[in-house]
């Protein structure tokens, strides 16, 4: 005779199979699930990502090409400046007195050059005595140095100060000699005009002060 309570156990233990087998099976179904929208959502990744280094690539040319654009504006600005300039200046050579970190002083000094002066240059941490000029120079007064018509009470003949201190508008500004120091290119076209308005009547071939190089 068969034991009932045998038979309700193998039922139940088939019962209890089923259900371990379904639960296993739709487990492996989810993780299936699981695993396609993770790599789903991998390539989507990627995908921004690709569009992003394309768009980088894109900025970077246009930034390349507008790099090389400036350039070449700067130099038509600095050839146009030499050409005004030609036969105006003092043959030289010109001391061109400036911080070492200044910006605009080689800048300058590419420009002079183009329009044939000779250029020597003193880097001064301080502002150089006047009794130390001697004509033609220019100084491009750095920031850290102070009001310049604190220190000096009129720059010496024969040569211009670039000071931010000056008054803006044409060279010689309110003081003779001293012209405001604007960025390129109206610091360059400034200091020029006031070089050559400083350099009227002079003669070239001086000789640069005691312990000036050139760049």
């Amino acid at each position: 005779m068969i034991d009932f309570r045998c038979h309700l156990a193998g039922i139940v233990g088939v019962f209890l199979a089923l259900g371990v087998g379904m639960l296993i099976g739709t487990q492996l179904s989810q993780d299936g699930m699981l695993l396609e929208e993770q790599m789903r959502l991998v390539e989507r990744i990627e995908d921004g990502l690709n569009r992003m280094r394309a768009e980088n690539r894109r900025l970077q040319e246009e930034v390349d090409a507008l790099t090389e654009r400036l350039r070449r504006e700067e130099r038509f600005v600095d050839a146009a400046i030499a050409s005004w300039a030609g036969g105006r200046l003092p043959a030289g050579p010109v001391t061109l007195y400036a911080a070492e970190d200044d910006p605009l002083a080689s800048r300058l000094r590419a420009v002079l050059e183009l329009a044939g002066v000779r250029v020597a240059v003193k880097w001064a941490a301080d502002p150089p005595p006047p009794a130390q000029l001697a004509a033609p120079y220019v100084v491009l007064w750095a920031q850290g140095w102070g009001p310049v018509e604190e220190l000096w009470d009129a720059p010496p003949p024969g040569g211009v100060v670039a000071a931010a201190s000056a008054p803006g508008g044409s060279a010689g500004g309110a003081r003779p000699g001293v012209v405001p120091l604007l960025p390129a290119p109206e610091g360059l076209q400034a200091v020029v005009e006031g070089l050559a308005e400083a350099g009227t009547g002079m003669h070239a071939g001086g000789a640069a002060p005691e312990g000036a190089q050139g760049f």
